[in-house]
């Protein structure tokens, strides 16, 4: 009886414990940095920590603004210059990774909460005598974080970058 029981005890103390663990999320997603793109080596991951690993293979310094908001990529709102307007109403910024030199890799954790977020460069520099705003040649691309267990719908599957004309307000 008493092995019985050391038993019945040590299950209910495996089964409380299963119930505490962590089923897994987040992960790490590889952002690659071009003129005039922004790639994404996924386009979700379920929430909790995220690791971005960030690869500027471009000649000119970038960042990475990672807006939540549910408008495409180009569709966000934009000031004269051409960079994104952060503090519209439709738009939240999240974090920031700024100054990723020419050649240089950088990695950051943040945990994001559910949801749709867009990475822009939001750089505006002259280049050859002209104004540029990175974001509008380009440098953006959507992303999504899902619940635990969530999948992404298929509408979500197509490329992780964008090179649409975004709309100037």
């Amino acid at each position: 009886m008493k092995h019985f029981l050391g038993l019945f005890v040590a299950l209910i103390a495996l089964l409380a414990l299963a119930g505490c663990s962590d089923t897994g999320g987040g992960g790490k997603l590889n952002v690659t940095l071009n003129e005039w793109s922004i790639k994404l080596g996924a386009v979700s991951l379920p929430e909790g920590p995220i690791e971005f690993s960030i690869q500027n293979n471009g000649k000119q310094q970038h960042e990475i603004v990672i807006l939540r908001t549910d408008l495409a990529p180009n569709q966000l709102p934009t000031k004269n210059d051409g960079s994104v307007d952060t503090g519209a109403a439709d738009v939240h910024e999240e974090r920031t990774i700024d100054e990723i030199d020419s050649g240089d890799t950088t990695s950051r954790t943040y945990s994001l909460d559910p949801g749709n977020y867009v990475f822009i460069d939001n750089t505006v520099k002259d280049i050859d005598g002209t104004k540029t705003s990175f974001y509008a040649q380009g440098m953006s691309a959507a992303f999504t974080v899902t619940k635990k267990g969530e999948s992404v719908s298929p509408t979500s599957s197509g490329s992780a970058s964008s090179s649409a004309t975004p709309t100037h307000s």
